[in-house]
Order: C-alpha cells, then structure tokens, then sequence
C-alpha cells in the first residue's frame, strides 16, 4: 500500500479517489486489500471490454453513454493502482495516468463527439497496457526468489513467505524472513555436515548453535580436502555478512544499516542460500572436507 494520501495523490493525481475514501482503504489488512486488487482489476477489465465495443466496433448503448464508461474505468483503474503501488510505478501505468485525465468534466465537456471517441479510443489502448502490467508483475512476484531455488520444502518455506510478503509491498518484513531462510539454510547444513566450533572457553559447540555471525565465520574457514582451497571465496563470505547487516539495519531501525534495496538483498540471499545447499547440503554427496572441527 501507499505511505500516505499525498504520496498516492502525487503520483495518480485521482480523479475519482478522495482523501476520504484513501482513510478507509488504509486500515484494511492484507488479505482485504488482496480482495480488493482482485476486484478491481475484474471492474477495469469489465469496463475496458464494454469501451473497447464502443469505439473499436462503432456499436451504440443508448442506455450508457460513453462518458459513463469513461468514468467507470478511469474509477476502477485509479483503485486498482490504490492496491498495487508496484503497479503504479512501472512504464505499463504511463499512458493511464496520463489519459485517465480525460475524466476531469472540464476537459471531457469541452471535446466534440468525434475527439471524445479518439480520446476514449486512446484510453482503451493505456488501460490494456496496464492489464498486461499487471498479470506480468503477478507472473514476476509468483517467481520471485523461489524460480531457480534448489531447496527441501522446509527451508524453501521463508523465501515463499518473503515472496508473499514483497508481492503486498512490505519489502522490509519480507528482507526479515529472507535473513531467516539464510541462516535456517546455513545451520542445517552445519548439522548434515557435523560441524563444530572449537572454543577454549566452552569447548566443541554444534556449530547450528551458534549465533549467525560466528556461522558464517565458521563457513569462511572450511577448505575441501582435495585442493586445500576454501569452500566458500571472500567475496560471497562479505555477501553474507551484508546480508545479516541489511537484516539487523532494518528489525533495529536505530542502527546504522546498509542502503541496499531490498528487493537486490532479497534476490542475493535466496541465490546464496540455494548455492550453498547445492554444493554442501548433502554430506554423503558433497565433497569431503578438508576438516569440521573449526576454531575462530
């Protein structure tokens, strides 16, 4: 959803949404403003194909005139965009947000019949652009972080409630579970690999029980056994530890996080997650390693 009336009122310059009517669709929960987006997006794609007959097919409704349609879809439209903000912000919403203008009775009254139908013409040619925005923004969002992972059920399940949560705009909550799948993922291969931090304090410690910066330290210093070389390269381990920072920058807002978006950080995490699985998920079919017993 939108931050704020002035936010949405900037961007779509409403001709039918009111502030009054903002206020109310604000404090709906999520699967409220999921309903809505469902039903508007029915409302224009009823109103686009009774226009459409209008001015493409040269037929006639003498109970509707065409300003009525106009109107219809331009209001159905503009609330579409007041449940999708993604939506809204892609080239597919320019022309609507331009033509939709023509509902303004001062500019739709002064043009004869001829300009009114070129004019709805030119509103039925945007109003399709933003349909097909919108079913290829739902086909991107249903693929998001989970098209090319490669992991069980059970630690695929965070990076599919993150997609969920990206795909109703709450990116930073999304960023969150993200984390979580990551370090879910890193643990588990801790444990399939049997590995252990050393600590001259409290001894061997399971290193699925150590707290997520010191896995990802442990992970820095595991080497295959064959080449001597490290596992996991510096580069991926400095993603990693972005990673978590980006998470704890945005659960504990006071601190100083990173400033990446969230959905790049989100993208990052679900690749590194599924890379890691794939190359050391499984310890019967992974490379051995050169040792498990690691000491920081």
């Amino acid at each position: 959803m939108w931050d704020s009336w002035d936010q949405y009122s900037e961007k779509i310059s409403p001709v039918f949404v009111t502030q009054g009517s903002f206020r109310g669709y604000a404090d709906m929960h999520l699967a409220e403003s999921a309903l809505n987006k469902a039903k508007y997006l029915f409302k224009v794609e009823q109103s686009l194909l009774e226009l459409r007959k209008l001015v493409q097919e040269a037929s006639t409704d003498e109970n509707k005139p065409l300003e009525n349609i106009v109107d219809e879809l331009v209001d159905s439209g503009e609330r579409l965009l007041l449940f999708h903000k993604q939506l809204a912000q892609t080239n597919h919403a320019y022309g609507f947000l331009n033509q939709h203008e023509i509902s303004r009775r001062d500019n739709w009254d002064r043009y004869n019949s001829k300009r009114q139908k070129l004019e709805a013409n030119q509103l039925v040619q945007d109003a399709t652009e933003l349909v097909k925005g919108f079913y290829e923004l739902q086909e991107k969002e249903r693929n998001f972080l989970v098209d090319r992972a490669e992991l069980p059920p059970e630690l695929l399940a965070d990076f599919k409630q993150a997609r969920d949560l990206f795909s109703v705009g709450l990116g930073d909550a999304g960023l969150l579970l993200v984390s979580r799948g990551l370090e879910n993922v890193l643990k588990t291969i801790a444990a399939n690999q049997k590995l252990i931090l050393v600590s001259q304090r409290k001894g061997k410690i399971p290193v699925q029980d150590i707290d997520l910066h010191k896995v990802i330290e442990v992970m820095a210093k595991l080497e295959w056994v064959d080449t001597q070389a490290t596992v996991i390269n510096k580069e991926d381990v400095a993603l990693m530890h972005y990673l978590r920072e980006a998470r704890n920058g945005r659960a504990h807002p006071n601190r100083k996080g990173l400033s990446q978006s969230p959905e790049l950080t989100a993208r990052l995490g679900a690749q590194m997650a599924s890379s890691l699985w794939r190359i050391l998920g499984d310890a019967k079919t992974s490379s051995p390693l050169a040792k498990k017993e690691i000491q920081l």
